[in-house]
């Protein structure tokens, strides 16, 4: 999922989040939040793995 995806769908949950009458509709909302920011970290890390891999000992540079 793209990143603007990512964002769009916390954006989308937590304004839902702010809007709830009940707190049943928050701690459902919460949890569905909690699930979309750590599938955005999870996105964030694969990243930067590729990215900088020499930071996670990965790169070509790491058998030096």
């Amino acid at each position: 999922m793209p990143l603007s995806n990512y964002e769009d769908r916390i954006r989308l949950l937590t304004n839902q989040a702010i809007a709830c009458k009940s707190q049943h509709e928050v701690d459902a909302i919460l949890q569905e939040l909690n699930a979309a920011i750590k599938e955005h970290i999870r996105y964030f890390r694969a990243n930067a793995v590729e990215m900088i891999p020499e930071a996670f000992g990965t790169g070509s540079n790491a058998a030096d």
